[in-house]
């Protein structure tokens, strides 16, 4: 596996998981894009996904266990729960 380009794939696809963030704070989460009829919902379901396979792949790349990102993610929503 090409390491760089699978972090260039995942910069792409947070890129793009933004963009339909912004989206959905401005327009609404039940609001659809006029030009290609998707619900940002639906948009969000798909970024998401493509965002967190590619985390994968860069996990696999570059081999880095998912189980410590798992962890990581694990302990970083709970001191956000905790905060909040």
């Amino acid at each position: 596996m090409d390491e760089e380009l699978e972090m260039k794939k995942l910069a792409e696809e947070c890129g793009e998981l933004v963009q339909i963030l912004m989206k959905t704070s401005i327009w609404g989460l039940h609001n659809f894009n006029p030009k290609t009829g998707i619900v940002n919902e639906d948009a969000l379901v798909d970024e998401m996904g493509d965002v967190l396979c590619h985390l994968k792949r860069v996990a696999n790349s570059l081999n880095i266990s998912w189980d410590k990102i798992q962890q990581r993610s694990y302990t970083k929503n709970s001191e956000y729960n905790k905060q909040h």
